[in-house]
């Protein structure tokens, strides 16, 4: 009996050992960011200028929402004209428009969906960066103006976002 127990014992070792070997390897996840260009720019009072947001991800991905929330100083810079929206969705439902722009508070809201359908196919981001919209500033003032994008690292009322095309959605 014991000789038995050795056999067994012996084994399930092997198998556990084994069964290590082939545990798969946890797939990298791909992410995506929101990014600005040009990044910098020296501008003259009242003269406009315009940055470009697009979509970069680290691996080829189909994505089924966008929201960019960009805040900048209200002193310094406003929106000075209509926002051209990206052609990468086929919807940018925001409030009758497809933004939404405050230039009291600093602040401009673009939002672009997918259903996947073939009307409205999902689009594939890369890292070299898709358009995502297109925003005409102005200069009010001398002086060094930030703009920047509200982000808190997960999916959040109020913040910038990216949902990638799997059912369901998984904020990436």
């Amino acid at each position: 009996m014991n000789r038995f127990l050795r056999y067994v014992s012996v084994f399930l070792v092997t198998v556990y050992v084994a069964s290590l070997a082939v545990l798969p390897v946890a797939a990298q996840s791909v992410t995506a960011t929101f990014s600005l260009s040009p990044r910098t720019k020296k501008v003259l009072v009242n003269s406009t200028f315009e940055v470009s947001i697009n979509i970069k991800s680290t691996a080829a991905k189909q994505i089924s929402y966008g929201r960019a929330i960009l805040v900048f100083d209200p002193t310094m810079l406003e929106i000075a004209q209509a926002v051209e929206a990206g052609s990468m969705f086929c919807s940018y439902p925001t409030d009758e428009a497809n933004y939404i722009a405050d230039n009291t508070e600093g602040q401009l809201m673009i939002t672009g969906l997918s259903t996947g359908e073939t009307s409205c196919p999902y689009p594939e981001v890369t890292s070299t960066g898709t358009l995502f919209a297109r925003v005409t500033l102005k200069a009010k003032k001398t002086g060094t103006a930030d703009l920047s994008f509200l982000f808190n690292g997960r999916e959040a009322d109020g913040m910038s976002g990216i949902n990638d095309s799997n059912s369901p959605p998984q904020f990436i």
